[in-house]
């Protein structure tokens, strides 16, 4: 499987995931939703009320009505279609459902608060619907609030003309319900005691819920119509037709409530199923980035295993190959007994052959073992002592090939490591810079510690500088400065670059002057007593 394809099972399956958990949430949202209407719609509250109304704990049936109005949603925000009516035992409507408009002022000489009620049903036209809609769009999620109501009093009936509505951005609206002249006023500058309020119903008549509303409404003028006053039980009953559908009779009043929705329509819309929707979604962003990060840093590292056993088995058939054909053709030699007198000679080819054979073998093993691990056994070490030790190993030959060393190391410096690989990748620098050191053959080696940091430097003479990061790639030895001589694997600086790898440490080269400069770099230890 390829990197991409992996990423697209993973995205599909945490998005196949994702629309599993939508579904659980719409279910939640709908329970929810269920519960709130079970909550806001019990049909308990009316009943107590109706009780204190007929014993005389509510005074009169404007206080009543807004004391049930209290206990019932407003029509204009996202819960369900209702509608409710209070019925006597001679079928005369009290109140019901409709578009009315309440104030109340409270009297300080008095005492007293009179409560006032106007409906204003005959006059919600479409327009006018359409109007205080429109209004209430542009209002955002704010309250609307009443500010004034200009009536038209004849004697005791008042008749709402207009009212101004405002919002809490400071905008106002007058909707002018019919043309009556205005002889009465009643704002909220008259008295800091003044109340006023309204309650809507089916404002939007291009919702949905208006055809919901419409079969609530229907529902509950067949229920009027049907009611009959039964003396033989007292007046009193119940009687329920589904879960919200109701009707319960004290002392001859029958009150009606019916609750019409669209499970479906008013659970997507509800906020607590958005809000479900949003943090879930939010945790499945977060959890498939950390799946995805997870997942590809796996297959990269299973990759990396893959190219380095195909780049071993590669390098070991390229390696192989040239000291395997001296072999061949020197043994031939001797067999076929070409020159005798050489025989020796070609004894001493073979052998440096396997030799090197044996070398390249070796690498290879080490390479092998270090490309698949991703920790290693680390302890303090003296680095000093270990890269003083590597020096001596190669003065000899330094000398053999007129190269000069100049050391400068800062004694008792400590690192964390494993003291073999670093070994190994000191061998490896201080290898090539004796090899391919050339022109005068100078070679600096210095190691410096800079606070809790440490640097070790390994410079050789070079005239020709051509090199790039390919340098760190395995059996890249075309480059100037690490040009072959026969006797390099190409193997050493893909090594060091995975023995840094493993220590965390900085590496790379410098092209100074006169030559290539080699370094590696970490965090030092505290010295040891």
């Amino acid at each position: 499987m390829t990197k991409k394809k992996l990423t697209v099972v993973i995205l599909l399956g945490s998005f196949m995931m994702f629309i599993c958990a939508t579904f659980i949430n719409y279910f939640s949202a709908l329970e929810d939703m269920l519960e709130d209407i079970r909550q806001n719609y019990k049909s308990t509250y009316s009943d107590e009320m109706i009780v204190d109304y007929i014993e005389g704990r509510i005074e009169d049936i404007e206080s009543l009505h807004r004391n049930i109005l209290g206990y019932t949603p407003d029509s204009t925000n996202t819960k369900p279609a209702y509608a409710f009516a209070l019925v006597d035992k001679n079928k005369n409507v009290l109140f019901k459902s409709e578009n009315g408009l309440w104030w109340s002022i409270y009297d300080e000489k008095t005492n007293q608060s009179s409560m006032n009620y106007a409906s204003i049903e005959e006059y919600m036209t479409s327009e006018v619907k359409s109007e205080i809609m429109k209004f209430k769009k542009q209002s955002g999620h704010g309250n609307i609030l009443i500010h004034e109501i200009n009536l038209h009093s004849d004697g005791e009936k008042k008749i709402p003309v207009s009212i101004v509505l405002g919002d809490q951005k400071g905008g106002y609206m007058t909707v002018k319900l019919n043309d009556f002249e205005i002889n009465e006023t009643v704002n909220r500058e008259k008295s800091r005691y003044l109340v006023l309020s309204w309650n809507f119903y089916d404002l939007d008549e291009n919702s949905i819920d208006h055809k919901y509303y419409q079969k609530a409404m229907t529902k509950l003028e067949k229920a009027i119509s049907e009611y009959e006053y039964n003396e033989n039980d007292g007046g009193h009953g119940f009687f329920s037709s589904g879960e919200f559908n109701h009707c319960s009779v004290i002392d001859g009043y029958a009150f009606f409530m019916y609750v019409e929705y669209s499970p479906f329509h008013k659970t997507l819309t509800s906020n607590f199923f958005w809000a479900l929707t949003f943090y879930t979604a939010i945790i499945f962003a977060f959890a498939t980035i950390i799946i995805l990060i997870v997942a590809l840093y796996l297959f990269n590292k299973s990759q990396r295993i893959k190219d380095n056993q195909r780049a071993f088995i590669s390098a070991a058939a390229h390696e192989l190959k040239t000291p395997l054909a001296v072999i061949q053709n020197q043994c031939e030699c001797v067999l076929d007994d070409i020159a005798p007198e050489k025989n020796k000679d070609y004894v001493g080819s073979v052998y440096e052959e396997a030799l090197r054979m044996s070398e390249i073998v070796n690498t290879l093993l080490v390479f092998n073992r270090i490309s698949n691990i991703e920790e290693v056994t680390k302890s303090d070490f003296n680095l000093s002592e270990t890269i003083e030790n590597e020096i001596k190993k190669y003065k000899a030959f330094a000398d053999s090939n007129d190269a000069s060393f100049e050391v400068d190391i800062d004694s008792n410096i400590f690192v964390n490591g494993n003291a073999e690989l670093i070994s190994l990748a000191v061998d490896n620098y201080l290898s090539n810079a004796v090899k391919y050191a050339d022109g005068e053959k100078n070679i600096s080696v210095s190691l410096k510690k800079d606070g809790h940091d440490f640097s070790f430097r390994v410079y050789n003479d070079c005239k020709n500088k051509t090199i790039s990061n390919d340098v760190w790639d395995t059996f890249i030895k075309g480059d100037e400065s690490r040009h072959s001589n026969g006797n390099s694997t190409g193997m050493g600086l893909p090594i060091c670059k995975r023995i840094f790898y493993l220590h965390s440490v900085k590496y790379g080269y410098n092209k100074l002057k006169n030559g290539i400069e080699f370094y590696f770099s970490g965090k030092s230890k505290q010295k040891k007593n």
